[in-house]
């Protein structure tokens, strides 16, 4: 009895945790995002007909002195043209209280999801390029702990 129930744990958990069509992948950043660092996520792909949803994911500290977060993004493809680009503007913390707007996490960890591209079609198949770049004015960037990418077809 007790070896059934465990082979349907893991099952449920094997069936739950399954992955889901697009991409997920996140990149820490340690101690200081200096101004000049890039964070690169290289997405496979392979759908040409559905369009796609990006999420810059930021996780941040408590110690972050600034409410809002500034990013700029690139789009490129596997030969290096940029494809898109633009401008993140995340609220990370409410500008009057201070409270995170942000899932709490671990300690005083809090992640924030920006949606910043809809729609996006790729052109072509083949492995794209997505760059973030902290726009703070400082050199040194203290409380951004991860950052990440979030892409998903558009149901």
């Amino acid at each position: 009895m007790r070896i059934g129930l465990t082979a349907l744990f893991f099952a449920l958990i094997g069936f739950s945790c399954s992955e889901k069509p697009g991409y997920h992948n996140y990149a820490d950043i340690h101690d200081y995002w200096i101004s000049t660092d890039t964070m690169r996520f290289d997405v496979p792909v392979k759908d040409t007909v559905s369009e796609h949803s990006f999420w810059m994911e930021v996780r941040c500290s408590s110690d972050y002195e600034w409410s809002r977060f500034f990013s700029g993004y690139e789009i490129r493809d596997s030969v290096g043209h940029q494809l898109d680009s633009g401008l993140i503007n995340a609220i990370l913390f409410d500008p009057v209280t201070g409270v995170p707007r942000g899932k709490g996490g671990i300690g005083d960890l809090y992640e924030n999801q920006v949606l910043f591209k809809q729609q996006y079609r790729f052109p072509y198949r083949g492995t794209f390029s997505v760059l973030f770049w902290q726009m703070m004015r400082r050199d040194s960037l203290e409380g951004i702990r991860n950052v990440g990418l979030r892409m998903e077809p558009v149901q």
